[in-house]
Order: C-alpha cells, then structure tokens, then sequence
C-alpha cells in the first residue's frame, strides 16, 4: 500500500484510497453533516411557501431568493445565482430581491414550453433548431 509520507513510493494506490486524499483531514462525520445540511437547505429554497423570512432572506437564500432565480418576468431573469449566500450576487450585480413582491410566471422567458418527459427535456439542448 501506498504511503502518502513517503514521496519516494511509487505503488499504486489501492482502490478504496484513490478519492480519499481529496478529503485528508476532514472528518467523516463532518462531510456527512456538510451534506445534509446541503441537502435541506437544496429542498429548503425549493419549497413553495410564501413567507419572507424577515432579515435573514438578506444572509441566506430563501425561497423568495430562489423563485426569482426560475422567475420569467424581465426583471427577474438571470438573477440569483447564488446557491446558500445573496451577498455573492450583491457583489455580481445579479441580486434581485423586491420586498413583498413574488415572480408573476416562471420557465423560459421567450414563451417556448419543455416537453413534459424528463428524456426529452434531457435531450432538449440537442436538438436541431427550427429557426
């Protein structure tokens, strides 16, 4: 087995070892923490709840945050990006938050529709334009 201390071993690297050092010095148990916590706060700005969350929708993406992220009115389009933190699209210039007001329509802004089947939607990019 490989030895990471010792630069002068060329063995292969088992298997089970070759994406370890990726996360050498970081506890299991903090990824499994850091993944979950990920994980809610994926399904948490997904959520349809219209409650604005006071000041922190200004230190954390809420779901008012993320619904003009997929909004297609003109104002919203191509806004929060971000995925945890607004500061990072206020300091892009792609910060859209008005107080009170939530997107009118959503999906794509030019009036083109998807297909409902998720193999087509997946295809969707790849398909021959019909200018």
């Amino acid at each position: 087995m490989l030895v990471m201390d010792n630069p002068e071993t060329t063995d292969p690297l088992p298997v089970h070892d070759q994406l370890s050092w990726l996360t050498r010095g970081i506890e299991l148990s903090c990824i499994i923490v850091a993944v979950a916590l990920v994980s809610v706060q994926a399904t948490f700005i997904h959520a349809n709840i219209r409650f604005t969350f006071g000041p922190l929708r200004w230190l954390i993406a809420t779901p008012q945050f993320h619904h003009w992220h997929h909004a297609a009115d003109r104002e919203g389009i191509d806004k929060n990006f971000a995925v945890h933190l607004p500061i990072i699209d206020w300091l892009f210039g792609t910060f859209y938050l008005p107080t009170g007001r939530w997107p009118q329509k959503y999906g794509l802004s030019d009036g083109k529709r998807l297909p409902e089947w998720f193999t087509l939607q997946f295809l969707y990019p790849f398909r021959r334009r019909q200018d």
